[in-house]
């Protein structure tokens, strides 16, 4: 039998393949058995095929999890270092609130001893108002000094520190985007690859082939057909083969 009398099709809307053949019907058998073996030919040649892109994306699926993985930890970090930076900033403006309040007390304590100081210096009566005006004075410098130190931390330390804390914190925000970034890349090529894998469909066979159960052949409408116009046929023969045989005799 000619291998051009297989046909092959698809259902609409699906994946499977059909084979279809037209014999007769005592080779039905013998055909069906050559179809099973090649299409389990076919099958074992696809799953051959397939096995190494297959292996493949699973492999590919297998380190892109564990990049994912290994990006979400190094966001964690820089979301800890992040809220370390948060706190120390915190920090530095509760102790500048704190210097503020020392520098704001010892301002009234200067401006309080001021004019002691100045009133001991006119009424000196002897070495004990001496000793006391030069107490005075020592300790409206040494508080004078400690105003200074607080001041100058105020202005110099603290927006220095300040100013490195939000650098590093706007490090650490350009450093989340970026892992951000590559999460979302990544989280795309999985997709892609677990798509891939999934359109790795192997070969199989749904239903061997076998005989059809149906009667296969013309209908009984093509049999009145054709039997009407055998007779018209034979009629024309029959009245020509009359009207020649009556012409002799004639």
């Amino acid at each position: 039998m000619p291998t051009n009398d297989f046909k092959v099709f698809s259902p609409k809307d699906s994946s499977i393949v059909c084979i279809k053949t037209d014999a007769p019907k005592h080779l039905g058998d013998i055909v069906s058995q050559i179809q099973n073996t090649v299409l389990q030919r076919l099958v074992n040649d696809n799953t051959k095929i397939s096995a190494v892109p297959k292996a493949s994306s699973a492999a590919n699926i297998k380190q892109l999890q564990a990049t994912s993985e290994n990006l979400h930890t190094q966001i964690e970090n820089v979301l800890a270092q992040e809220h370390t930076v948060n706190t120390e900033l915190t920090l530095l403006k509760t102790k500048d609130s704190v210097l503020q309040n020392q520098s704001h007390r010892l301002t009234q304590m200067i401006d309080e001893m001021r004019p002691l100081v100045q009133k001991g210096i006119g009424s000196v009566h002897n070495d004990s108002t001496a000793l006391t005006m030069m107490i005075q004075n020592n300790q409206v410098a040494q508080e004078q000094q400690q105003l200074f130190k607080i001041e100058m931390e105020r202005s110099v330390t603290l927006p220095k520190e300040q100013a490195s804390l939000l650098n590093d914190l706007n490090a650490l925000k350009r450093q989340e985007n970026y892992l951000n970034a590559k999460v979302a890349a990544n989280a795309a090529q999985m997709e892609l690859a677990q798509a891939s894998l999934k359109a790795l469909q192997l070969t199989h066979v749904v239903r061997p082939s076998s005989p059809s159960l149906e009667p296969v052949g013309p209908g009984k409408g093509v049999f009145i057909i054709l039997g009407a116009f055998i007779g018209f046929i034979l009629g024309i023969f029959y009245a020509l083969l009359s009207n020649a045989l009556k012409s002799n005799k004639e």
